[in-house]
Order: structure tokens, then C-alpha cells, then sequence
């Protein structure tokens, strides 16, 4: 702010006499002038100025900024003086000042370096009466809209001053001592801005226009979370999505609205039961590489979530997008290379997500928003991926027991107890044991063979998913300070049945303006809640291990009661033991949607504050503080009556010689608890810069310093005999042994899991500034040192500086480009950076882990945890950028291209040791990942008009990497999908060479290095000869969307794309050794070899054993063979939407600002695929279960309305 001094209004207080006013003045005048100590001439001032109606006061900021002269006047002056417009290029202040104040109702003059304002002769100064003329004393108005009907809530304001008021339900208002020739300005969210010069008039009547949005590129900022800058001055890579685009996916997942987005952002949303509406988000592809050390010392491979400017406490793996509400977020900004990413440091090493959540505004009036979303599905089937029919199915079961591969159950009375087998399988063995015919075999068979149960799996086992959302917020502001309220609720029913997620969110921030916006204080307080309810029933019933459903087991009788099957022993077997005391040993799916639930409750709550105090116009200081909690409890209770609390009893359950029950676990239920805890804070102080003169010369600098500290804790235990209507539970010995059903000794073993701590504390020092000429040249850099607690670690070895720098060159300023009228904006930028991640969890010495009390000696006891690991070193990645960014025929055409490279070096990765250290593997630094690839977001407008605009977008990125280290060459003795490789990307397939089938139906695989060379079954030749087949994800992927609007109707549609990359079909897999494994109904098994000459038209192998035969190789050489590889490559129909805003003249009526009315349709399927069979790479079906679900397609339907 310029350094003006004020005259407080003691003249309109005290009546005081003109004399002793003016020596007052004369005295503040000296006074001030002898502190500042000037003597510069204003003759050799110039000033370099532009801009259009700009308030006078912000012109004297200039000035000052540029010449260090300061303003002296009566703070009023400024309220009566009118905005200029003013274009010069070092021009002599004096003739500035002469110019300007032409036709102000002021006068000025200059004494050293004070510029002296006082009003002409006609203008006083002092508060005016009512026939003052320089000020109308009220001034009445009516706003209403192009039909001429009122408009309620339209702001009025008189520019630079405070007077404002609201339009009332007649689109009526008043302002009173209001400027003579002040300018008003007319808003409202509907509607476009006006500003009208009063030149003395009292009564206005005013109408508005429908607001008609920019029809060109959307002008965005870019958010570090550090600061906010506009586009033009950031050298570094990143994407921005507004919440515009986010309400345009109004479906619960954040991670699921933000797919194809942002190019260079690889989303994936294919959850995992249990854990919420988890997915994966990947920043052009990867930094670190996940394995065994990333997983135990909790390193994180995902981006950095930064929320207002703080790091999440948790990762987007494990949900931490789960807390927000969507309608919340105001803006993410994806940060994607050093340059950009390089001020969060050690945590920026896999990119960065910065989300800025909405504020309230000043001069605001309340404004009240809700929308609800109701979300269905198509209805489940199990029909995906091919499956075989029902003869197809027993005639393999019984080929099996005729090769000797299933054994009679029923032939075991003693000792270890066989499971069931299935009731096509106790047919077979009735008529091998003489009870029953060959023709009544057959018989039961067809009979058993005419039902199929995957209609009544959909049935009774699963459900159209639904979702529901909520979300109401209130937000506004004064003269000073603004708020803003939410809440938020969803719930979210799942595809299988007894799975459903809820959660909701409060938020509450306020901002305020201290001391003439000297000080500005912003709060926000945060808390998030989900409910995750997990039941197994469903995907139990649909596998094919004990408890899944052969595919003609009936769930229900003619009369639709649940039918009970004897899965753990055959039926015989389970009646003699019932009626000794055993419970029951039945079993039914159905039954068990009601049991055995596993209930998360996770909660976080935030809070954020900073101060910031403006010491200079350009110069302010920032301190800013963080707080995080989060608790989460995880609850799974076995019901007495449930299946497994049953078979937990019956399998500790023995009979004593006298014939008495003995229980080895206590009958009744069992619960087990897990509760986690977390515990975070953020302490930062922060100098801003932002210093312009001369009007070429920009600078943008901070620098600052922050401490953080991370905590979390885990615990568990189990309870058994628990009864959780009165809470009651039975003690129990862990220690102690008791006899098992079938015999074994047994114990319980630990009812309390391990305590786990883990603190991380960081003090860091960042810095970050830019420098921009003449709006065309611009350089930038960036540093930060982060110093962590690393165990036994020396400093100089745990703390590194991280780096990086960058230039832009902004073309289309230059003079031989400003006349290209078809090029609106085009610029050039380069970056180069560093980031990097320091190993954790090993230390160069010895750690060890507590484990309590032995169960022998009753003493504390400890064990070796991790040995010694001398010279670790950080991971670094290096990356360099080349970007464009472009504008073209009026903004009909614009977008960014760029190229980037990524080199990390010093990989930490297990390597094997001398095991008579008493470790057979530790930690080394290992190998270099080289990375490149580009991102193209380009945005079109090929249509456009008054009414009617349509916009097509198109993202298209490509990623691929490259581990290099000579010690992972191809191996000659083993081969593991979880080892590195030398000169091939880290998500690599390897595959035989198939040659088909030998006359037995056994599998036949080439060398790559003889082509004449096959090896059958019983030949073991090195494990080199298998061959690359390629990435098992798509180097390129994208979106391409379209969006049709028309007045308040708006049509969009979203394709995504993969090309590249390659996937295993699914055929077949083991089948059938034991009971407890069931065999899986894959088409494919059905096409098997089963006699000699098959393999002149089957690529299956034949389920052949003994003598002569390998079935591990035969099966593994075919499902590993190059014979399944399938292109990934595809284009699917992600979504289409269609929404309609209501206009604004009829809200009016009913109050209401706005109205929104959308339809979204998601998941539609792919529209091609490369692959012959159209698997969906994305959705595979697994052969390990006898039902697959498809992808299903969504539907929602959502309203927002603003008051």
C-alpha cells in the first residue's frame, strides 16, 4: 500500500478555526517530512503507467513503487475521486500528475517527495450537507432484467468506497451521500456486470443482461500450495480441473470425476473390498518403484495430496480423497515435473495434487446452495467372460475322479477329516461303490445338470449399486470478512449385498481483514467421517474355495427357503459329531449376508489457520499452522450363529474317553479389533514478494521455513466367546494346548496384537521466486533442504538439498509476433529439477523389535528386526521439461504440448547377502530408472455463437521407463514377476514361446535363440528363453471429450483411450486337487486335449498325470505362454451427460439465483478393442472364480439450486 498520510475528520468533529487547522497540517507536514529525509527533484521522476479506470489510490501505488513519492491528503479525497485512464511509458511524473488530476474535483501540488492533495475550490472536504453539491444525498434505483422484470440480489456499489446495498424482492435500492460523479457498478451471478456514471443523477432505473460466459480459454492460476500464481509467469508443468468439470461427473468418487482430466495423470478406480472407494493415481509414471521395502517402511509411491496448503495426513491410496466433499473443491492443480513440484521436497518425489477448497466472499450477501445426486446401475450378472455349460462342467469332475485326482470322502472316519466334495462328485462315488446304477447315475447327473445357478447368484447374492448425495453450503461476506459453511452426506450401496460405504463431511472457514487490510486472518475447520461395511458372503458364494457355490447348487427350495450344504465334512460326518455335541456344521450364503460383518469407522479432522500481515505493498508475512487427527476403529464380529464363529468352535472342538465335549476355544461369537490413530502438525512462517516497477520489471519470491511432525499408532486384539449384547467375553489361555477335530495339538496363540508407534519430525527451508521482463522473459527457481529424523543417520548423509530452475520465453509478446492477429498467446518454457526420496525404516545400525513377554520365561523379549545398513543413499530423480503452450484464432484453438525425461538413480532394492550374517537379503542402492514421455492437452472450439458454442477436448499422453543395472540381467535358474530386469520397464511380461501341444496334450515351448529347438514337459531349460511381450500397462492413454451448449442446455460426452501395452487372457487354472479347491467354470476348459489327434485343433492342454507327465508345467508353460497375450489397446464410452440451467427471469420469482438439472450416464463400454475376445483389459475376469461381474454402467441424476 502507498505511504499516505491522513488527515482524520476533526474538522467535521471539532469546530475548530481555519487558522489552527492549517498550522495542524503545517506541523504534520514538517513532522513527516523530516522523518522520511528526501531531497530527490521531481523534474527527474518519470513514471511508466497503464491500465483502464483505474481508482486513483491504486495509481499513487505505482507512483510510489516507482518513485518513492508518497501521498499526502484527507482520506475523503479519495472517496469523491473518480478512476482514470492512463497510458504512458516514462513520461515526467509532473506532466502525469497534471494530466490526471485534469478532471479530478482535486488539485495537487509537490514539496520534496509528498504529493499534496486538497479538493478544488467548489469541492470541500468536510462531510456534506444536503445541498452540498459534490455529493447526491440519496440516490433511489430500480435493477431489473432484459424483460423488465425486478431483480432481487443484485449488488449496487459506488466504485472506491464503501457504499453498497442489495436489491430488494422489487429490484429496488437505495444509497445515500453518494459521490456526484461516483460510478456504480451493478452485479449479480446471473447476469452480466454494468457500470454506470451518475454525473449527478439521483434515480436510475437499470436493466441487466442473461450472463454469456467467455467463449474463448479459461484463464486459470496455478496453485503450489505455497502460493498462487497466474499462468503467464509459471515456468513448470501442470494441469488444472475447476470444479465446473468436477459437477460435470457428479458420481461420489473424487478419483473417478477426475479421469482423463489432466493429461499426464493415469487414474485408476478399481477398488478393493474393504477399503472404501480406494483407487490409484500415478503422475507420469514412476519416480520410485513399488516392492517389499516401499510396502514395510511405509515409503509412499502415490503424489503428494496437499489440501489448503497443507499435506494430507493420508495418502490417496489409502483414501484421504474419501473425507472430501466434492462440492467443496474449488480447484486441484496437478503438478507434474521438479520445477513445479520441487518446493515440497523429499514428499514431491511422485508429483503433487494441490486442492483448494472454496471460500466465502467479501461484499457478499448470503448465498445458500444445495444439490442432491441420486446415483442407480444396470442390474448385476454373472455371466462375463466364458464360462462352461452345465454337462461340460460335471463331465470334467468326473474325468478327474477317474484319473485319480479326487478321493472318496466318505472312505475317511478317523484321524484328519477330508472336506465334502460336491453333489455331482458324491454321485459318481455312489455308483464306484456299487449303491447306485450306471443309468440312475447318469440320470441324477442330467437332472443335477438342468439347473443353472447363476440367475439366483444375481438374485440373492448382489444388488444394483445406488448412491446417494447431499451437500448444502452457505457462504458470503462483508465489507471485511466472509464465511463459508458445508455439510455433506452420501451413502453408497454396493454391488454385493450387506456391503454398503457411508460418510459425510463438515467444513466451516472464515476470512478476515484487520487494519485497513493490513492483517488478514483465515481460519477453516474440517471433519470427515466414513462407514465402511464389508460382508464376504457374496464373494464367497461366487469362488471356488470352501463356501463358494458350485455352479448347479441351489441357493433357495421350490419354496424359497435357503437350502443348507455340509461344506467342512461330509454329511454323515457332521450329523455323527452334531449329535455329540459339535455345533452345527450346516452352511448357507444367503444365511450369512446377516453375519460376520467387518465395520470401519474412520474419522479426520483438520484445522488450519495463518496470519498475514502486509508490510509493505509488495512485501507481506505469513505465519500459518496445520493440525490433523485422524481415528479409525476396525470392528469384525462373528455371531455365534454364523458359519465361521461355528467352524472356529467345532475345528478346537474334541471328544473326551468318557464321550464330554471339549471346547478348545469358548463357544459364542468372536470379535476383532483394530483401532489406528494419527496424529499430525504443521508449523510455517513465510516472507512474500511481489514487486513491479517501471511496468517491465516483475518479481515473485518467497521464502520460508516449516516444522513438521507425523504420528501414528496401531493396536489390536481378539476376544473369543464374545457376547456383544451384553459385552461380555470369555478369558482365554494363548498358550495353553488343546486337541483339534482332527486330533492335533493346538493352541489359541496372541489375543493382542502389537503395539506400533511411528513419528517422522522435518524441519525444512524452502525458497521460490521468479523474475519476468517486460511480460516476455521469465526465469525461475526453486530450493528447499528437508532434514528428517532418520535413525543413527548423520546429517549431512539424511538431509539433501533439492533444486530445481526454469525459463519461459512469452513469444507472443515479442514485437514481430504482437501484429499476428491469428496468434493470440504462445510462449515457450524449460525446466530442470531435482527431487528424491531418503530411505527410511533402516538405519546403520541394528534395530530391534519388541515383542512383550515370552510365553516361556514371562520376560520381555526381543528379536532382531532389521540388520545394520551402512551407506544408504537417497533415491534422486532428475527430470527435465519442454513445454508450449499456445492460443490461437481468438482463443478458438488453445493448449499445451510438452516433453519430459525422468532419470532416477540409486534405487533402493533387497538384494541377497551371506546368510551366516543371520539375514539372507538387505537393502542397496541399485538401479537407475530412465523415463521420458510427452503430454498434448488441446482444447478446440469449432463452433461458436451467441447461443451456441461447442468445445472439443483432447488429452493424449505417453510414459514408458527403463531399469538399468547390469546385476538384473535376464535370470538363467529362476524367474519371479517381483524381480527388476535390465534394460526392459519396470511392469514388464515375459512369456514362452508356444509351440503348441505333443501327441500326450501336453504343453510345448520353443527357444528363442534355435528355432528348430522344442521342449516338451520333462525338458527344464533355462529360464532366459522367455520373451519379452511387452508393458502390462498402456504407455498411451487419454481422454477425448466433447461439450454441445446451447443457451442452458448442455450436452457432453467423454471418451477414454489405452494403446499399447499387452494382458494374459484369462483360460484356465488348477483344477480340482483337493475338495476345498473347487474347479473353476472357465469356457476354456471345456476345449481341453482329451485324446490324441486334439492337438491339431486345441491349444489346451489335457488334464494328464502320472508317469510321463509334469501337470505344474504343463499348466504353467501354457498360461504363461505367448499364446494368451492380448493388446491392451482400446477406446471406451466413459460418459454422457446432460444438463439444463434454468433461466435466470424465472428464478426470480421464487428467489432463487440459479437452477441446475443434470442426467449423467457412465461406464458404457468399450466401442473397440484390440484384442479378439473384447476382454476389457481394464476389467479381467479372474478363472479363479466360477461368476465374473462386468463392469456396469451408471446412472445419475443431480440438482444443484442456489439461493
Amino acid at each position: 500500500m502507498q505511504k499516505i498520510a491522513l488527515i482524520e475528520r476533526w474538522e467535521t468533529l471539532l469546530p475548530l478555526p481555519p487558522k489552527i487547522l492549517r498550522i495542524m497540517r503545517m506541523t504534520t507536514f514538517f513532522m513527516f517530512a523530516i522523518m522520511l529525509h528526501v531531497s530527490a527533484k521531481t523534474a527527474s521522476q518519470t513514471v511508466t503507467l497503464q491500465g483502464r479506470d483505474i481508482p486513483l489510490k491504486k495509481v499513487f501505488d505505482q507512483i510510489y513503487q516507482q518513485t518513492g513519492f508518497v501521498v499526502f491528503g484527507n482520506e475523503r479525497l479519495f472517496e469523491i475521486s473518480v478512476p482514470v485512464t492512463v497510458n504512458v511509458k516514462n513520461a515526467p511524473l509532473s506532466e502525469v500528475l497534471t494530466e490526471l488530476f485534469r478532471t479530478q474535483p482535486l488539485t495537487f501540488s509537490i514539496d520534496s517527495k509528498t504529493i499534496f492533495l486538497s479538493p478544488k475550490k467548489n469541492t470541500p472536504t468536510r462531510i456534506v450537507l444536503w445541498g452540498d453539491s459534490t455529493i447526491i444525498p440519496e440516490l433511489k434505483g430500480t435493477v431489473q432484467d432484459a424483460a423488465g422484470q425486478p431483480l432481487q440480489g443484485a449488488t449496487v456499489a459506488v466504485r472506491n468506497t464503501k457504499l453498497m446495498t442489495v436489491t430488494d424482492q422489487q429490484g429496488a435500492f437505495l444509497l445515500q451521500n453518494v459521490p456526484n460523479n461516483g460510478v456504480l457498478t451493478i452485479s449479480n451471478i446471473s447476469y452480466q456486470s454494468r457500470e454506470i456514471k451518475l454525473n449527478g443523477k439521483n434515480s436510475l432505473t437499470i436493466s441487466l443482461q442473461q450472463e454469456i460466459k467467455d467463449l474463448g480459454e479459461v484463464e486459470v492460476s496455478v496453485n503450489t500450495g505455497y502460493q498462487s500464481l497466474p499462468r503467464e509467469r509459471a515456468t513448470g508443468s501442470f494441469s488444472v480441473v475447476t470444479s465446473k468439470q468436477l459437477a460435470q461427473v457428479p458420481v461420489v468418487s473424487i478419483l473417478e470425476r477426475l479421469q482423463g482430466m489432466a493429461p499426464g495423470v493415469d487414474i485408476s478406480t478399481k477398488t478393493t473390498a474393504g477399503k472404501s472407494r480406494n483407487g490409484t493415481m500415478q503422475i507420469r509414471g514412476l519416480s520410485t518403484i513399488r516392492s517389499e521395502y516401499t510396502t514395510t517402511t511405509k515409503v509412499s509411491t502415490d503424489p503428494l495430496l496437499v489440501i489448503d496448503g497443507f499435506p494430507s495426513q493420508m495418502s490417496i491410496t489409502n483414501g484421504a480423497l474419501d473425507y472430501l466433499n466434492p462440492d467443496d473443491i474449488e480447484q486441484i492443480t496437478f503438478l507434474k515435473d521438479a520445477a513445479a513440484a520441487s518446493i515440497w521436497g523429499i514428499q514431491a518425489a511422485n508429483g503433487v495434487v494441490v486442492i483448494v477448497t472454496k471460500k466465502g466472499s467479501r461484499n457478499q450477501r448470503p448465498s445458500l446452495s444445495f444439490s442432491t445426486t441420486l446415483g442407480t446401475s444396470s442390474k448385476p450378472t454373472t455371466n462375463y467372460g466364458k464360462m462352461m455349460s452345465m454337462p461340460d462342467y460335471i463331465a470334467l469332475e468326473k474325468e478327474l475322479i477317474e484319473k485319480g485326482r479326487l478321493n472318496d470322502p466318505t472312505l475317511t472316519t478317523s484321524g484328519f477329516l477330508p472336506e465334502n466334495n460336491s453333489q455331482a462328485q458324491a454321485i459318481v462315488w455312489r455308483k464306484r461303490r456299487g449303491e447306485i446304477t450306471e443309468d440312475q447315475m447318469n440320470q441324477q447327473l442330467a437332472e443335477l445338470g438342468s439347473y443353472d445357478n447363476s440367475k439366483d447368484l444375481a438374485k440373492y447374492m448382489l444388488q444394483r449399486p445406488t448412491t446417494q448425495q447431499y451437500n448444502l453450503s452457505l457462504s458470503g461476506g462483508g465489507l471485511n470478512s466472509s464465511y463459508f459453511l458445508s455439510g455433506y452426506f452420501y451413502t453408497d450401496q454396493r454391488v454385493y449385498k450387506s456391503n454398503v460405504n457411508r460418510g459425510y463431511s463438515l467444513r466451516a472457514g472464515a476470512n478476515t481483514n484487520l487494519l485497513d487490510n493490513r492483517i488478514a486472518i483465515s481460519t477453516d475447520i474440517s471433519f470427515g467421517n466414513t462407514r465402511d461395511k464389508v460382508n464376504g458372503a457374496a464373494v464367497r458364494s461366487m469362488s471356488i474355495f470352501a463356501g463358494g457355490m458350485r455352479p448347479y447348487d441351489r441357493l433357495v427350495d421350490d419354496q424359497g427357503n435357503p437350502i443348507h450344504y455340509d461344506v467342512m465334512l461330509t454329511p454323515f460326518m457332521s450329523r455323527t459329531l452334531e449329535q455329540k455335541g459339535y455345533l452345527p456344521f450346516s452352511y448357507s450364503p444367503i444365511e450369512e449376508l446377516d453375519y460376520s460383518n467387518a465395520i470401519t469407522n474412520s474419522n479426520n479432522i483438520t484445522f488450519n489457520t495463518s496470519i498475514t500481515g502486509k508490510i509493505t505493498p509488495w512485501l507481506n508475512a505469513v505465519v500459518s499452522g496445520n493440525m490433523g487427527r485422524t481415528f479409525s476403529d476396525r470392528e469384525e464380529y462373528w455371531e455365534p450363529d454364523s458359519y465361521e464363529a461355528r467352524m472356529l468352535v467345532n475345528k478346537a472342538t474334541s471328544i473326551n474317553p468318557g464321550g464330554g465335549v471339549i471346547y478348545g476355544v469358548p463357544p459364542g461369537g468372536r470379535l476383532s479389533l483394530n483401532n489406528n490413530l494419527g496424529r499430525s502438525y504443521n508449523l510455517r512462517g513465510q516472507l512474500n514478494v511481489n514487486k513491479n516497477w517501471n511496468g517491465r520489471h516483475q518479481l515473485n519470491f518467497l521464502v520460508g521455513s516449516e516444522i513438521r511432525e507425523n504420528f501414528t499408532k496401531s493396536s489390536g486384539e481378539l476376544r473369543y466367546g464374545y457376547d456383544k449384547s451384553i459385552n461380555a467375553f470369555r478369558t482365554v489361555n494363548p498358550t495353553v494346548q488343546f486337541r483339534d477335530i482332527n486330533g492335533s495339538n493346538q493352541t489359541i496363540g496372541a489375543t493382542s496384537r502389537p503395539v506400533e508407534e511411528f513419528t517422522t519430525r522435518a524441519l525444512s527451508y524452502y525458497t521460490n521466486g521468479s523474475y519476468t521482463f517486460d511480460n516476455t522473459y521469465t526465469v525461475s527457481g526453486s530450493a528447499r533442504f528437508d532434514d528428517y529424523n532418520l535413525l543413527g543417520v548423520e546429517r549431512r548423509k539424511r538431509a539433501i538439498p533439492l533444486w530445481s530452475a526454469g525459463v519461459k520465453w512469452d513469444a507472443g509478446n515479442e514485437e514481430f509476433l504482437r501484429n499476428v492477429k491469428w496468434i493470440d498467446r504462445l510462449s515457450a518454457r524449460f525446466t530442470y529439477g531435482f527431487s528424491g526420496n531418503a530411505p527410511q525404516g533402516y538405519a546403520p545400525v541394528t534395530t530391534i523389535s519388541l515383542l512383550g513377554s515370552h510365553y516361556l520365561t514371562n520376560y520381555p523379549y526381543a528379536v532382531i528386526s532389521t540388520p545394520a545398513v551402512d551407506n544408504l543413499a537417497w533415491e534422486k530423480t532428475r527430470m527435465i521439461n519442454y513445454g508450449i503452450d499456445f492460443s490461437l484464432f481468438k482463443n478458438r484453438v488453445y493448449g499445451t504440448v510438452e516433453y519430459y525425461r525422468k532419470k532416477t538413480t540409486d534405487i533402493i532394492w533387497q538384494l541377497p547377502i551371506n546368510g551366516t550374517y543371520g539375514f539372507t537379503q538387505t537393502l542397496f542402492n541399485t538401479a537407475n530408472l530412465d523415463g521420458k514421455g510427452f503430454d498434448i492437452g488441446i482444447n478446440v472450439v469449432p463452433v461458436i455463437t451467441k447461443d451456441f458454442k461447442w468445445t472439443s477436448t483432447v488429452n493424449l499422453s505417453y510414459n514408458t521407463n527403463v531399469v538399468k543395472d547390469a546385476r538384473f540381467d535376464k535370470p538363467t535358474t529362476s524367474f519371479s514377476t517381483e524381480n527388476l530386469y535390465n534394460g526392459y520397464p519396470s511392469d514388464y511380461m515375459f512369456s514362452y514361446i508356444w509351440a503348441g501341444l505333443d501327441n500326450t496334450g501336453q504343453s510345448l515351448i520353443k527357444d528363442p535363440k534355435n528355432k528348430d529347438k522344442v521342449y516338451n514337459v520333462n525338458e527344464y531349460p533355462f529360464e532366459n528363453i522367455r520373451t519379452y511381450s511387452g508393458r502390462t500397462a498402456s504407455p498411451w492413454f487419454g481422454n477425448f471429450s466433447n461439450s454441445i451448449n446451447y443457451k442452458g442446455l448442455e450436452l457432453n460426452f467423454q471418451f477414454l483411450y489405452a494403446f499399447g501395452g499387452v494382458f494374459r487372457k484369462p483360460s484356465i487354472v488348477s483344477t480340482g486337487y483337493t475338495n476345498t479347491t473347487y474347479i473353476g467354470r472357465s469356457g476354456d476348459v471345456s476345449e481341453r486335449w482329451r485324446k490324441p489327434g486334439d492337438e491339431a485343433f486345441t491349444n489346451v492342454p489335457g488334464l494328464e498325470f502320472g508317469a510321463g507327465t509334469n501337470w505344474f508345467q504343463n499348466l504353467g508353460r501354457y498360461t504363461e505362454s505367448d499364446f494368451l497375450v492380448r493388446s491392451r489397446s482400446n477406446i471406451r464410452l466413459q460418459q454422457i451427460m446432460l444438463s439444463y440451467s434454468v433461466p435466470g427471469k424465472i428464478l426470480e420469482k421464487a428467489g432463487a439465483r440459479s437452477l441446475t438439472i443434470s442426467a449423467v450416464a457412465r461406464n458404457l463400454g468399450m466401442i473397440w478393442a484390440a484384442n479378439k475376445e473384447k476382454i476389457d483389459p481394464d476389467y479381467i475376469y479372474t478363472t479363479g472364480n466360477n461368476y465374473q461381474l462386468p463392469l456396469l454402467t451408471s446412472y445419475s441424476f443431480r440438482v444443484a439450486l442456489t439461493f
